[in-house]
């Protein structure tokens, strides 16, 4: 199976090394796309799109927090090579939602008034939020090398509405796997969004907010060991 990994906002690709290190082993093919640093939406979908399309045959499509609304947009296009949409503490919307249209479920989180504008329109979570925020159980070396590669998020990234169908969307396998610490997206913003986007499996990991570093054996059991219910 191949996997197309979409990172969160303010990441990049060397994210996932260590699942894809992971699902290598188990006999797949992962790739990480480093999304466009862009005001643009669009720019960042149409940088998934183009390594869907060199997938042979159905993919499983991963979105991480901001990923998962680049994930769900990506999918609509691409829904019939899409065999799998897994959200991972991620930001799972409907049809003209955008990250902003999540705030009140998500007011909770650790990074609110934790994030500076460092240009035009550029945010940046504070260097010292994010070790709390999104790495709380990571490895002492894996938070420092995060904090160092982290960079800036166009801020139109984050107001900008998905637009979805329930013929196209709608009909694809969708897997939510929950972060029961994560202080970024809190646990309860996550379960309403697996709830209300009509996931049919929910996995729960005890991690914060980024898995693919703290927890990758574990989190990769759930992406090639799960699938859509026995019909």
């Amino acid at each position: 199976m191949d996997f197309v990994l979409i990172h969160d906002a303010w990441h990049g690709g060397w994210v996932w090394q260590k699942l894809i290190a992971e699902l290598e082993a188990r006999g797949h093919r992962a790739v990480a796309p480093d999304l466009p640093i862009s005001e643009s939406m669009a720019q960042c979908v149409d940088a998934v799109v183009e390594v869907v399309e060199t997938c042979e045959g159905s993919c499983c499509l991963v979105g991480h927090g901001w990923g998962g609304l680049v994930a769900a947009q990506v999918a609509e296009r691409q829904h019939e090579r899409i065999d799998r949409l897994i959200y991972l503490a991620a930001f799972a919307p409907t049809s003209n939602e955008s990250l902003s249209s999540f705030e009140p479920i998500n007011r909770a989180s650790a990074l609110r008034g934790g994030i500076d504008e460092v240009g035009d329109d550029l945010l940046l979570v504070r260097p010292t939020v994010a070790p709390q925020a999104m790495y709380a159980d990571c490895h002492a070396e894996d938070v420092e090398e995060a904090i160092e590669r982290l960079r800036p998020q166009h801020a139109g990234t984050f107001d900008a509405a998905v637009s979805v169908s329930a013929d196209r969307l709608g009909n694809i396998t969708k897997q939510y796997i929950e972060c029961i610490e994560d202080q970024a997206v809190h646990i309860s913003a996550q379960r309403t969004m697996a709830i209300k986007a009509g996931c049919f499996q929910i996995n729960s990991l005890r991690t914060g907010h980024v898995p693919q570093l703290s927890a990758p054996v574990e989190l990769t059991g759930f992406l090639v060991l799960s699938g859509p219910p026995a019909h």
